[in-house]
């Protein structure tokens, strides 16, 4: 890639050997077996791409390949640096490389031939590929790749920039990646991420004083005026591209307010012409081929000619010595320049600039016609074409799983369908194809209610015109359907419209529509209703040659056996799911499986087999790039530590993915993972608050599981915080579902929390001698148990936990009756023990101390409370620390439990701890917000609260006070 030019440079690069030093002292930590990855961030001018520049300069015994990242345009800086390795002497040779990986790379560069079919690996194939042709570089040569801009990254390119720096152990290069922080909010997980590999952070600061002097005498000569080196060194306040704009801007005796203003100077200093060109320039992109450019701009060779080298000598794009083209010198120039482009004048220069790419296509080397006809077509507001090109585009971002750039291009081609003539024959496919192609590439991208708008449009068209097609629709939109909480809607209109003619199409439509309907059945309806669909299900997914639906299939069937119990069968089918999918190399259908399988594990519970299902799906996820499951994957990893009792853990696990878009199923899933860790650790009104639906950002749900789910998980946070009736609205609400559903996990919680709400009804009606309360009590008790027991009992065996269930609303009710309640909460406690959930555990153990204490045996008591104290402050249930201190000032007990949070009876919570740390380390509270994601309010409320239990006035004090306790 050659260097550009047109640019007055100082000799040396002033203020930043230290930052360069780094950038070598990584180059030299190679050692032929491992990558290395540095991270370059500062603002915009702060001479991030001089210092790379100087870099490569410099860099004698390397060699540097260099992409940057452009907005919405897919894989843009890996096409730039897969490019000058394949050009460059000596670094690859494409007829070295194996087949396979020659096979995959038109997927990226087109003109290297034809990409193969997409494949079910997803984005693999074409991952290891590109990590191939990393690998065969560096083996010749010392490595280093760069990817600048990557606040700009496109989706495509920021999972393909993941793949590659989480497998640098494998690949011996240089990575260097440059970003502007304050224009990188939507990608802070990719740079967590990418700060965990890179062990070398250069954060480039404003240039001192000194510095800045220097390069302000440098670029004014000798003639400067002092006076004038002075003022700008000040205004320019430590940045390079500043300093440069002020020099230029000096001559016109006025300071312009704004850096847009600064940039505007040189631009406005050219003349018609040569606006011409860098306005057409501009709309092109960062980087321009000439000979395209010259004849999109509408200028004869002559005054192209002319107008480019004014602007080269104004600074405003500079030269490729290599003669491929223009650049801009500064995006911030560019992006002055599109602002002072009229809309008017926008739509006649893409006119011009399509025109110019479809008339003579060689004039553009290296670019992506496809993306740029679709692109300049489309703001050029010609429907046919644009039409032609988008769909053409989208099938192209298709092929290289840049789904986000295919669903934007399938929805400007929607927006164009109504204005085409014969608008499937200009498009290739059908509206009812082109719909749900569009839906497709909305999953994938994870706009979940989008995609299920489009799903149902699609299939409704489908129907329409064939009944295989309708079939084939319904299958392929389910999935979404489901995540988008929709599957009511779709399964009413299938059974309407399709089941009818089921038998009539081919046998994989007809397999794949099955297994879909029972997978809703599972959900919705009595193992009566959906035992005939499961069995006609195994017998279609047999023998018709789709390890996928295969796999599918027995992981649906090893659902079923859970719902009726019977655990053997549960891990048989599950096993065969996972086998199925791994030998026939479905990675996303085997991850899907594996999920499930670690699904069953958590509700027996096994909760080392579920980690360890996990922990395979993590692999698949980082190796094969299926981001979708990741959220998933996660939030159930934190769920199982959650339960574990391992708090810290939990919290830490889901800091890492509470920033992932999520819809629908992954919205309501991390959301109430994120409440249950909350009430584990006494923090309740957070654990309501995170369950709002505009917390969440996605309705309320309309799933009978999710809906039992979030009514439990409220309705025990109410309790602890003594709110019955709330507590009792809530309970109304599951159990509402719970009698139109067969599922047993989340009942059996619900029933257990129920329970708890109306024996501490009933204790309050007796302590007030209100017999009515306490009638109302055993009422709704006994309707409780009654549903709980007829559940139960159309179970040939129980889980585990089930049983431990059963122990618990026995244990409640016991508390409510008085019958027999110490040796009913002692079977409880030992029931979750025998699971390995302590929280429970410790609960009935502090229900078990407090029927001791009311039967006169303090001592025995005193020494259960002791334990279960000790268990509260060890595993941070700082919830039931509280009820357990209250219960033991009470009674006047002395615990004598070592001092872990602080010297009085009120301890802080979990998230007070985590909030006091923070404090001790200096953060304000919005940081505390930020560092904890929760609002600025909440966070301010903890302070308050920890301030008030240490007793103290102010933030120093608490600091001062947490030192001394030894608690921070």
């Amino acid at each position: 890639m050659g260097a550009l030019g047109g640019r007055q440079r100082t000799p040396h690069l002033i203020g930043r050997e230290q930052p360069l030093r780094a950038l070598f002292d990584a180059l030299d930590e190679l050692d032929g077996t491992t990558g290395m990855l540095a991270i370059v961030s500062g603002e915009a001018g702060i001479g991030k791409t001089r210092l790379l520049d100087e870099f490569a300069a410099r860099a004698d015994d390397a060699d540097v390949a260099r992409g940057a990242c452009i907005e919405g345009v897919p894989y843009a800086p890996w096409t730039d640096a897969l490019w000058w390795l394949l050009r460059t002497d000596g670094v690859v040779k494409l007829d070295d490389l194996p087949d396979g990986v020659r096979s995959q790379l038109p997927r990226l560069l087109p003109r290297l031939g034809v990409a193969p079919a997409s494949t079910d690996d997803g984005q693999h194939v074409l991952f290891e590929a590109i990590l191939d042709v990393l690998a065969d570089a560096a083996g010749r040569t010392k490595l280093v790749l760069v990817i600048d801009d990557v606040h700009w990254i496109d989706p495509a390119s920021r999972e393909l920039l993941r793949y590659v720096t989480s497998n640098l152990r494998r690949v011996p290069m240089l990575v260097v990646v440059a970003y502007r922080p304050e224009d990188s909010t939507d990608d802070r997980e990719l740079i967590a991420q990418l700060g965990r590999f890179g062990s070398h952070r250069i954060a480039l600061e404003p240039l001192s004083p000194d510095a800045t002097t220097e390069l302000a005498t440098f670029l004014t000569g000798d003639d400067g005026d002092k006076s004038d080196i002075e003022r700008i060194a000040r205004d320019a306040d430590g940045n390079p591209l500043f300093v440069e704009e002020l020099v230029a801007a000096r001559d016109d005796g006025r300071i312009p307010p704004t850096l847009r203003d600064l940039m505007s100077v040189r631009f406005n200093s050219l003349d018609a012409d040569a606006r011409q060109l860098v306005r057409t320039a501009a709309l092109v992109g960062l980087r321009a081929p000439r000979a395209w450019l010259a004849a999109a701009s509408g200028l004869d060779a002559d005054r192209a000619r002319t107008s480019a080298r004014a602007a080269v000598d104004a600074g405003v794009l500079l030269a490729d010595n290599g003669g491929w083209g223009y650049a801009f010198r500064h995006a911030l120039l560019r992006q002055a320049v599109l602002e002072d482009t009229l809309p008017d004048e926008r739509i006649a220069l893409h006119r011009a600039i399509a025109h110019a790419l479809t008339d003579h296509p060689e004039r553009a080397v290296d670019v992506d016609q496809v993306a740029e006809l679709a692109r300049h077509w489309d703001a050029a507001e010609e429907a046919t074409p644009a039409l032609r090109w988008l769909v053409a585009a989208a099938q192209q971002a298709e092929a290289r799983y840049a789904f986000d750039a295919a669903f934007e291009a399938y929805e400007r081609g929607l927006f164009w369908w109504g204005a085409v003539d014969a608008p499937s024959v200009v498009a290739g496919i059908d509206h009812a194809a082109l719909v749900l192609a569009a839906a497709d590439a909305a999953g994938f991208a994870g706009h979940i209610e989008r995609a299920a708008d489009l799903g149902r449009a699609g299939l409704e068209e489908a129907c329409l015109i064939d009944p295989e097609r309708g079939i084939e629709a319904a299958s392929r939109v389910y999935g979404i359907m489901w995540t988008a909480d929709r599957a009511p809607e779709l399964h009413e209109f299938a059974t309407r419209t399709l089941l009818p003619v089921i038998d009539q199409v081919n046998p994989r439509a007809r397999a794949r529509f099955l297994v879909s309907t029972v997978e809703y059945l599972l959900t919705h309806a009595s193992p009566e209703e959906w035992r005939e669909p499961a069995e006609r299900m195994l017998e279609a997914i047999r023998d018709i040659g789709d390890p996928a639906l295969e796999a599918r299939g027995h992981s649906v069937m090893a659902q079923c056996y859970e719902l009726l119990g019977e655990v053997d069968l549960v891990e048989a089918e599950a096993e065969q799911a996972v086998s199925i999918a791994r030998d026939g190399g479905v990675h996303a259908m085997h991850a899907l499986a594996l999920f499930n399988y670690a699904s069953f594990y958590q509700s027996v519970p096994k909760f080392d087999a579920c980690l360890t299902c996990l922990d395979e799906v993590d692999e698949l996820v980082e190796q094969y790039g299926l981001r979708r499951y990741l959220l998933p994957a996660r939030s159930l990893r934190a769920l199982v530590t959650a339960l574990q009792g391992e708090l810290g853990e939990a919290n830490a696990m889901m800091a890492g993915i509470d920033r992932l878009p999520a819809e629908g199923y992954e919205a309501w899933f991390r959301a109430t993972v994120r409440s249950l860790i909350d009430v584990l650790a006494g923090d309740y009104d957070d654990a309501l608050a995170v369950l709002d639906p505009t917390e969440v950002g996605v309705a309320a749900p309309n799933d009978p599981d999710r809906i039992v789910h979030l009514a439990m998980l409220q309705a025990d946070a109410h309790i602890w915080t003594g709110d019955i009736e709330r507590a009792r609205q809530e309970i109304d609400v599951g159990e509402a579902e719970v009698a139109r559903n067969r599922e047993t996990y989340w009942h059996g919680w619900l029933a257990m929390v129920a329970m708890r709400v109306e024996a501490d009804a009933a204790v309050l009606g007796s302590a007030s001698r209100r017999l009515d309360l306490i009638e109302r009590s055993k009422t709704r008790a006994d309707a409780i148990l009654a549903t709980w027991r007829a559940a139960v009992s159309s179970r040939p065996t129980l889980l585990p936990l089930e049983r431990a269930y059963s122990a618990a609303v026995d244990a409640e009710m016991a508390r409510l009756t008085g019958d027999d309640v110490i040796h009913r909460a002692r079977a409880a406690a030992s029931a979750f023990d025998k699971i390995s959930m302590p929280y429970y555990a410790t609960y009935f153990r502090w229900r078990e101390a407090e029927a001791l204490l009311a039967d006169g045996r303090v001592p025995v008591a005193t020494e259960l409370l002791r334990h279960a104290r000790g268990d509260t402050r060890s595993h941070g249930f700082a919830g039931l620390d509280a009820a357990i201190t209250q219960l033991a000032r009470t009674h006047q007990l002395r615990l004598g439990v070592g001092r872990t949070t602080i010297d009085g009876d009120e301890p802080l919570s979990a998230r007070e701890l985590e909030v006091l740390h923070l404090m001790v380390d200096g953060r304000t509270n919005p940081e505390i917000a930020g560092a904890l994601f929760i609002t600025r309010r909440t966070a301010a409320a903890h302070v308050s609260s920890i301030m008030r239990k240490l007793g103290t006035t102010s933030r120093v004090e608490a600091v001062s006070e947490a030192h001394r306790r030894g608690v921070a």
